[in-house]
């Protein structure tokens, strides 16, 4: 009686889990043809999708620090760059510390 109920118990628990993985596996293969189907429709409408549709290029050779430095030198005080920055946390004798947004 009680392999019976072993038996049986197994069972359930084993299409329980086939169960959950047709399951998960169905919501895959419905998310993909989703997702197709909303790519062709931004397609459709003239949506650019990829990198090179958008017309990113890459920077000459592999390394493009100094299209970063020259841009950075493009920023001006006050407008992007603040002119004041926050204070920082201060220590106390005691061991603790002010954070700095808090003071002023």
């Amino acid at each position: 009686m009680r392999k019976r109920r072993i038996k049986i118990l197994l069972k359930l628990l084993l299409a329980s889990f086939a169960l959950l993985v047709a399951f998960l596996l169905f919501e895959r293969v419905r998310g993909q043809i989703s997702l197709a189907r909303y790519r062709r429709q931004l397609a459709a409408q003239g949506e650019k999708l990829t990198s090179q549709e958008l017309g990113a290029t890459a920077a000459r050779g592999e390394n493009g620090a100094p299209e970063v430095l020259a841009a950075i030198e493009q920023l001006k005080k006050g407008a992007v760059l603040p002119n004041h920055y926050p204070p920082r946390m201060k220590l106390t004798s005691s061991g603790r510390a002010i954070v700095g947004f808090h003071e002023l």
